[in-house]
């Protein structure tokens, strides 16, 4: 085995609890916004919530995995970048009881997909290599096989 070889990357990834603690952490601080908060008060944990899912759905190694949690995932995106607003917002002005009904029901509703999802995950997650899904393989790969062996 050549030194190059040995020094080659496992497709292993070892599950970052505190990481997963910080994201639903940051989905709780949801459930303290009020429809009377001014934007400006709200506007924290509304940004982190949003910034944690999408780091988590689109960029963070744990995204392909989570499959059952992405259609709420959507929705709670949505919600929040609706709560959030654009540039022209008025911050001063209270979010709004709606707004917050809205991002609070539809956070219950993914934190619920979500943590059953994350119960399920194994400690160690094998990530894709070339053109080979290695949790498919793992979870189906006896179908491979035909069924007199």
């Amino acid at each position: 085995m050549s030194a190059r070889s040995s020094k080659r990357r496992l497709p292993v990834l070892r599950i970052s609890i505190p990481w997963m603690i910080g994201v639903v952490g940051a989905l709780d601080n949801l459930n303290s916004l009020s429809g009377s908060d001014s934007g400006f008060e709200a506007f924290s944990n509304l940004l982190t919530a949003k910034g944690h899912l999408e780091t988590l759905m689109g960029a963070s190694v744990y995204g392909p995995y989570l499959r059952a949690s992405r259609e709420k995932a959507g929705d709670l995106l949505g919600a929040l970048s609706v709560a959030v607003g654009d540039e022209t917002k008025d911050w001063s002005k209270p979010i709004g009881e709606f707004a917050v009904w809205r991002v609070q029901n539809t956070c219950k509703e993914f934190r619920l997909v979500f943590m059953s999802e994350i119960s399920t995950f194994p400690i160690f997650l094998v990530s894709k290599n070339s053109v080979f899904d290695m949790s498919l393989l793992a979870e189906g790969g006896t179908g491979l096989f035909p069924g007199n062996l």
